[in-house]
């Protein structure tokens, strides 16, 4: 099969954009985690309201280093709209996390190794809603005007 200089172009543009995609997650994971850590033990916030917070500041972090860096290169929608979808994703794709994670701890027998699996199938539920998200409707290119 010949593949021309455009589709390969393409091809490679498609899985560096999935790459970084990847590394801004894994990133704004260990941001997210050691601001909740912080605010909860090291400023003594409520629960809830350290995990809101440290959420809030991460979906930020998230739709920034998306924007600038893993879609940079897309002609975007207006900032304001954008992190609006940005919400609206990262709010699905938390619900959907945490549903399959409490579908497959209740599904499986207790244990360790079970709770692990579970927590894995519904991170990774919570990634492709991200990720579909984020390539087909939060960076989608426009049309240059």
């Amino acid at each position: 099969m010949v593949f021309s200089m455009q589709a390969l172009r393409q091809l490679w543009l498609k899985h560096w954009q999935a790459l970084r995609f990847l590394v801004v997650g894994g990133a704004v994971f260990m941001f997210d985690a050691a601001l909740f850590y912080g605010l909860l033990n090291g400023f003594e916030l409520p629960l809830m309201l350290a995990r809101c917070s440290a959420f809030a500041c991460a979906l930020i972090v998230s739709w920034l280093a998306n924007r600038y860096w893993t879609f940079g290169e897309r002609k975007q929608v207006p900032k304001a709209r954008q992190l609006l979808r940005s919400v609206a994703v990262s709010i699905l794709a938390a619900l959907v996390n945490l549903s399959v994670f409490y579908l497959c701890s209740t599904a499986l027998s207790g244990g360790p190794l079970n709770a692990l699996i579970s927590f894995s199938l519904g991170v990774l539920a919570g990634l492709i809603i991200n990720w579909f998200g984020a390539n087909r409707w939060i960076y989608r290119a426009v049309a240059l005007e």
